[in-house]
């Protein structure tokens, strides 16, 4: 059965739901698809669907389309939510009512791999299901020496190593903060985001007050780090952190005076996760070669479009 229900009508049982689902994510929580809503859902007629109150079916509609909200081109990962037990039967009752309520296409993005959407629509005949992007991931060892030997190749780990020298013999005086306050400091990483033209053309108005929403929604579950010289932030991170998961999300640095700041604080990143215990750091969507230098392996998420 299913109910179509509002966002601000069904935060505890998505809770619920979120709790039993397989990957934890910042993406696939209430929190960030009420605070997409409240930026973007303007633009849509939003439909969220309750199947049976244990799987969250987070759908947008434009036209005679299905989307799942939450942002396609910010949320690393989308998906239904809840046990991948009943996601598959799910499914089986959304079809029935895209057919019964005038729905002629679903064209959903940033589907993990391992999810069971993917297996069900894998036997869907008018399915067409790509892969989109990978999510590179690293399992992390208890200790820095650990996770330096197990970079595979061998030039990779003597390129961090003497990339790390160098920036250090370089700048001195060059500092790795850990911010306090992320609301504040998300300044920062917008700032050296915009030095980026391919970032300055995606941050738009819209986007960057997304941006200051979910630094201030999810401040206590954020590592933000800068990298600064006599007090000035030429380097910042922003990441989530859920359960033993550190997920680089965004960074931004000064590529014209310091051109390693940006290698140079992702490294540190992951020296920290390390530190404080964290088993697995993803670096989410973007297959850029800094990321297999550092050891990184695929974790692919897909496109599915569908026609009832």
């Amino acid at each position: 059965m299913i109910s179509q229900v509002s966002i601000d009508d069904i935060r505890q049982k998505w809770n619920d739901a979120y709790k039993q689902n397989a990957i934890k994510a910042p993406f696939l929580t209430w929190l960030w698809h009420r605070d997409w809503i409240n930026i973007f859902g303007k633009t849509y007629t939003s439909s969220y669907f309750c199947i049976n109150n244990d799987i969250i079916a987070p759908f947008i509609r434009s036209g005679n389309t299905l989307h799942w909200s939450g942002g396609e081109e910010i949320a690393d990962y989308l998906d239904l939510i809840g046990s991948d037990s009943k996601k598959e039967h799910a499914w089986v009752d959304i079809i029935e009512f895209c057919k019964q309520n005038g729905i002629e296409s679903l064209y959903l993005r940033n589907v993990p791999k391992n999810s069971p959407t993917v297996t069900l629509f894998q036997r869907q005949s008018g399915t067409v299901i790509q892969k989109e992007d990978t999510t590179p991931i690293l399992l992390l060892p208890k200790t820095w020496e650990a996770y330096v030997k197990s970079i595979p190749s061998k030039k990779n780990r003597h390129e961090l190593e003497r990339k790390i020298r160098k920036f250090e013999r370089e700048h001195p005086d060059a500092s790795v903060i850990e911010s306090t306050n992320p609301v504040n400091d998300i300044s920062h990483v917008l700032l050296l985001m915009e030095k980026h033209e391919d970032k300055k053309n995606f941050l738009t108005v819209d986007i960057k007050s997304f941006f200051r929403s979910i630094a201030k929604t999810f401040r206590t579950d954020i590592s933000m780090l800068l990298l600064t010289i006599n007090g000035v932030v030429i380097a910042a991170t922003f990441s989530f952190i859920t359960d033993s998961v550190y997920y680089l999300y965004n960074s931004g640095f000064d590529n014209t005076l310091y051109p390693n700041a940006g290698f140079y604080l992702k490294a540190m990143s992951i020296k920290r996760a390390i530190e404080k215990g964290y088993t697995v750091y993803n670096f989410l969507q973007g297959d850029e070669r800094y990321k297999y230098e550092l050891g990184a392996k695929d974790f692919y998420v897909y496109s599915i479009t569908y026609q009832p």
